[in-house]
């Protein structure tokens, strides 16, 4: 494991976004749009700079479009990796900066 810099994406139909973004709070929202409109595994693993897994979360999500809040009490100020995979099928990765 170790620091993922750029964005990779196996399936390109998926937009992902996540806000707000820097966030100071203890949450924030994650979209998917354009998937499939059958049932989903939604995995959300959040990553330190070092490459450490700092919080795990599955979901499900029924429909092409998926709102999540993803909660966040335990993250300290700094920036963060968050990765996304559905049907264990990685989406994404974005940075977070946490203030």
């Amino acid at each position: 494991t170790g620091i993922i810099a750029e964005t990779n994406s196996t399936n390109t139909d998926i937009e992902m976004e996540l806000y707000p973004h820097p966030t100071v709070g203890d949450e924030v929202m994650l979209t998917l749009n354009n998937m499939d409109s059958e049932q989903q595994e939604v995995l959300v693993e959040i990553h330190d700079l070092y490459g450490k897994k700092v919080h795990s979360e599955l979901l499900g999500n029924n429909g092409s479009q998926m709102i999540a809040v993803i909660q966040l009490p335990e993250l300290a100020m700094g920036i963060y990796t968050v990765n996304v995979m559905v049907n264990h099928e990685r989406i994404q990765a974005k940075k977070l900066v946490v203030r």
